[in-house]
């Protein structure tokens, strides 16, 4: 027993630089998981929508508010948008809370619910607060601060939640909440992002198993020649598997309490990450214990898995001592061909399958199903292809070449396409998932545009505010605006059809981008950039209700008006927010509509779109990262098994700048061979996602996946260009003296 563990502790002392290499890279890997995993539960979580949940499951079981069995143990409740209540185009979500017949009031993570005049405010609501002094925006909500609201009500700092104390009596929108503690799934963006999220960690799996592969397996040829030698002096099979199981299981285990730890590290830095906008809570960043446990299994299992794959031709005998070489085995033959062949041919079959059988945009769930299964085996299917399309390629490559570097590597690669398949897999894999992504985001930035160019007429700096009931009422507001020094313009005018505002064209130049000559101008502030009802020109009132009547609705009631506002400057626009949630001018419980000139309506799939292209892009950034190393690795193992041929070559007289094209040959030629096959699968994919589930975007193949290519092969030459020093060293011949 004292040999066996004498022979594994010098065994560790002389493997101690490729033990560290191994935990290195097994950390990174783990780090890069427990990340994911972290925001994964923290997009999962249900804590800040539970409340929510509750709210809308009173609203359904209770037909009205009037007060009824229980209603004392219970807080009424109106959740309301209030157009007033925008600070930089962002929305504060408003809670309307009115406990005066509320006697045994429920918990809400011990919030202090707000009287009348009172209101608590969320941290995202105080900092925009703090950036605005000079609009007291905390006089919209009430004339008493009671403080934060519990940051459990929030799903991260950036959220905008306020509570407002109310008399809601006559409010026929506000509910009775007796239990705020109701299960409620995770709201649909919640699930859309832990999607996302899970595509991506399928994705980033791949190349991270390889790169714990690779290095798991690095110096396999120099254990062999140890073993080998341990053999001849005595060490049984049990000992020499001794040695190997624990090599691999202190590998594992320092990597996984490396990769803890550096998670444990950075994990402060987590909260400050903001995916479209939004932070996340520190206290959901985290990683459950049972997490944990599954990933230290998981990383013992595939380190052992690796390291006995890696040493499975190793022949650990007593005659194992003398020198020779690792004998290749024949990578293709007829039959494993077929069989990779045919797993391609599947998944491109399953494209066209749903490109004949699915509708456009009319894609289901089952569609996305057979989509994401699609995704799976075309990676597994360029896995399978990659080593084929190597060989073949290298093998018509070295027919016409005329140089010894070129045609050594050539042959080289034919001879080891598996191998080399492997290091590369990693960035072919990463083009592939950025590719199809990029290709699913293309659009992104054209449909904010048109979005901002297609939301209102208004004119920069004009503000409208419609749907007022009272004409009295609008007036009054119109004249007290205009004595606002901050305040151009301001105008009261009818509001026809709840859709058209009538602006007399002696002032429509004011508001509007395209004013009119003469007469009235009907404008449709929601109406699209290209609708003939965005803009309608008439003569006067009856020849605008003769044009509507005839082209769009067959009435035109007129029982509402708009004000019309035009700032000075854009920065007034929240000092005249603050005047009008501050000035009565509509009916209680009533909320007009408001456009702004200045500000996007930016809808939830919009931000949704936001937030997946930024996911995207750090996606692919880590991944191309992970491939990188994992082919940085494999090229290190590669020159360690073959300094012995790289010394006969430097014997017969070829120079280290030769042998460094030679190693770039091998690497960033099979890349780019390859590299073109995956942009295309994963453009195809991507183009197949767009015209099966989106009715706004579309794919188009932009310069951005070029750049991702060039990236890609820039990173890899740099990374193959670090080893010259180890290819020097590894081809001296004062260094290979005992060979």
């Amino acid at each position: 027993m004292y040999l066996a563990w004498m022979l594994t502790c010098r065994s560790l002392r002389q493997s101690k630089s490729r033990l560290a290499l191994v935990s290195a890279a097994v950390g990174f890997c783990v780090c890069l998981i427990l990340v994911f995993a972290a925001f994964w539960g923290a997009f999962g979580s249900t804590t800040a929508t539970r409340w929510q949940g509750a709210i809308d499951n009173a609203d359904k079981s209770q037909a009205t508010n009037d007060a009824k069995a229980g209603a004392t143990d219970a807080v009424l409740i109106s959740l309301v948008d209030n157009p007033f209540f925008v600070v930089d185009g962002k929305q504060i979500h408003a809670v309307y809370v009115d406990t005066s017949a509320t006697q045994h009031a429920p918990d809400l993570f011990g919030v202090k619910w707000p009287q009348p005049g009172e209101y608590l405010m969320s941290l995202g609501v105080q900092s925009l607060v703090a950036t605005h002094p000079e609009a007291a925006i905390t006089t919209r909500f009430g004339h008493v601060n009671k403080g934060l609201l519990p940051y459990q009500l929030t799903s991260g700092p950036d959220d905008l939640l306020v509570f407002i104390g109310k008399n809601l009596a006559g409010d026929k929108t506000a509910v009775h909440v007796a239990d705020f503690d109701t299960p409620q799934p995770p709201a649909g963006n919640s699930a859309v992002n832990q999607a996302v999220l899970s595509i991506g960690l399928v994705v980033l799996l791949f190349p991270v198993l390889l790169l714990i592969a690779i290095s798991a397996a690095l110096g396999s040829v120099q254990r062999e020649q140890r073993y080998a030698a341990l053999r001849l002096v005595g060490a049984t099979r049990h000992q020499i598997l001794q040695i190997l199981v624990t090599e691999a299981l202190l590998g594992a285990v320092l990597g996984f309490l490396l990769g803890l730890g550096v998670f444990s590290a950075i994990r402060p830095w987590l909260g400050a990450v903001s995916l479209a906008g939004r932070r996340l809570w520190l206290s959901d960043l985290t990683v459950a214990p049972w997490q944990c446990a599954l990933v230290f299994v998981a990383t013992i299992i595939i380190t052992v898995l690796a390291t006995s794959q890696g040493m499975r031709g190793v022949v650990a005998t007593p005659l194992g001592v003398v020198r020779h070489q690792r004998v290749t085995r024949k990578i293709v033959t007829r039959k494993t061909g077929v069989v990779r062949i045919l797993v391609m041919a599947v998944a491109i079959g399953l494209a066209i399958y749903l490109v004949v059988s699915v509708k456009p945009n009319r894609g289901t769930r089952l569609d996305a199903y057979w989509l994401l299964a699609d995704v799976v085996l075309m990676m597994i299917a360029l896995i399978l292809v990659s080593p084929l399309v190597i060989q073949l390629l290298a093998w018509v490559v070295a027919k016409h070449c005329r140089r010894a570097p070129e045609l050594i590597s050539t042959r080289y690669v034919a001879a080891h396409s598996r191998q080399i398949s492997r290091s590369v897999s990693g960035v072919i894999l990463a083009l592939f998932a950025g590719t199809f992504f990029l290709t699913a985001t293309s659009q992104t930035g054209k449909v904010l545009d048109a979005i901002a160019y297609e939301h209102t007429p208004l004119k920069q700096g004009a503000v409208a505010i419609s749907e007022i009931p009272d004409q009295s009422a609008a007036v009054h507001l119109a004249a007290q605006l205009q004595a606002q020094s901050y305040v151009a313009q301001a105008q009261a005018v009818p509001f026809v059809g709840g859709t058209w505002s009538l602006v007399p064209c002696t002032t429509a130049s004011a508001y509007v981008a395209t004013p009119c000559k003469s007469g009235l101008l009907g404008v449709n502030l929601w109406a699209r950039a290209g609708e003939a009802s965005r803009l309608i020109p008439a003569k006067n009132r009856a020849d605008f209700d003769t044009l509507v009547k005839r082209y769009y609705v067959p009435e035109t009631r007129h029982d509402a008006y708009t004000v019309l506002v035009s700032l000075r400057h854009s920065r007034a626009l929240e000092r005249l927010r603050t005047l009008l949630a501050t000035t009565d001018f509509m009916p209680e419980f009533s909320m007009p509509l408001m456009n702004v000139a200045t500000e996007v309506n930016v809808t939830t799939d919009v931000g949704l779109i936001s937030l997946m292209t930024t996911l995207v892009w750090i996606g692919m950034g880590l991944t191309l990262l992970i491939a990188v190393i994992s082919m940085l690795v494999s090229t290190y193992a590669g020159l360690l098994e073959r300094h012995r041929s790289l010394l006969t070559l430097r014997l017969c007289g070829m120079k280290v700048s030769q042998l460094t094209r030679m190693m770039l040959v091998e690497a960033i030629a099979p890349l780019g061979a390859i590299a073109l096959l995956s942009a295309s699968l994963g453009f195809g994919l991507g183009w197949l996602m767009m015209h099966i589930f989106s009715v706004r975007l579309e794919a188009s193949f932009t310069p951005a996946i070029f750049l991702a290519l060039l990236v890609a092969l820039i990173l890899a030459g740099l990374a193959m260009l670090l080893l010259v020093p180890a290819l020097r060293r590894s081809s001296e011949p004062v260094n290979n003296r005992s060979e």
